[in-house]
């Protein structure tokens, strides 16, 4: 299949482009404009042009308006958008024959999927999947993901008297452990909530495959995925205190109230102060 590209950033045209050619497919060329300037950074568009595979035409529109005539000369069969920063119009959607694919994956919860896929909350219901991790390149390079707990502790308080520590340990066997030797809380999380769980043994569950494949995209390639989840050791014993901090930072920053440079410093003045006090 002839496949054309929409695309501003060099490593997603050099990268797409290696895709296909293994898939089996010819990538033809790609049509790009100067678009937004800051849009994906400030590298010029000529970085595009220096990186580009030999074999692949790069066409620069004007504007907009010219996608569909550069479009054409590629003659595709199929068009691929990615990384890019303008809307293209719709004569140029209309010239290939299987039409285009506007692609942008994104590092997204999977709690946060099913409201994406839900027709009484999204545009685009049934259209969101999960995919694995990009695998990276080099040695040793997989589609990996970090392994994290869920931790739930009792408080001096409670362990000072019998009875609450009692009553305080059923309430964390009911959040983390079996309740009538079922895994009732975690189910509920994820059937109501969509919130993961820990307790492997409900990747069985018929209810939760169910849900998987309904919302995020199959179980499979979730079960795939936990089966790549590796032991991240960098996470520091106050990185909970401190993400409060760079959460609120990082807020601040898209919210326009701070600048990137005022936020991270305020995230990085955080850590440090922690780190200091062990």
């Amino acid at each position: 299949m002839r496949v054309a590209l929409f695309a501003r950033v060099p490593d997603v045209v050099v990268q797409l482009d290696a895709l296909l050619r293994e898939l089996g497919h010819e990538c033809v060329g790609v049509v790009t404009t100067e678009g937004p300037r800051g849009r994906y950074g400030e590298d010029p568009l000529s970085d595009l042009l220096d990186v580009r595979p030999p074999h692949l035409d790069v066409l620069v529109a004007s504007g907009s308006a010219r996608f569909a005539k550069l479009l054409e000369a590629l003659e595709p069969d199929l068009a691929l958008c990615g990384g890019f920063p303008v809307r293209i119009p719709e004569d140029a959607l209309a010239v290939p024959r299987h039409g285009v694919v506007n692609g942008h994956p994104a590092l997204l919860p999977r709690y946060r999927i099913r409201p994406l896929n839900d027709p009484t909350q999204s545009q685009v219901p049934g259209k969101i999947r999960i995919a694995l991790m990009p695998q990276g390149t080099g040695t040793g390079a997989g589609h990996y993901t970090c392994g994290w707990v869920r931790y739930f502790g009792v408080t001096p308080h409670a362990r000072a008297s019998k009875e609450r520590e009692a009553k305080a340990l059923k309430l964390v066997e009911w959040f983390g452990g079996k309740a009538n030797n079922e895994y009732v809380f975690q189910k509920m999380l994820m059937l109501d909530l969509g919130v993961p769980f820990c307790t492997t043994p409900l990747n069985n569950d018929k209810d939760i495959i169910a849900f998987y494949d309904k919302w995020v995209g199959g179980a499979d390639i979730i079960n795939k995925q936990a089966s790549l989840a590796v032991t991240k050791d960098v996470i520091a014993p106050w990185f909970g205190e401190w993400n409060e901090t760079n959460n609120q930072a990082w807020q601040s920053i898209f919210l326009g109230k701070v600048t990137a440079e005022a936020g991270l410093k305020a995230s990085a003045d955080k850590w440090n102060e922690l780190k200091k006090q062990g």
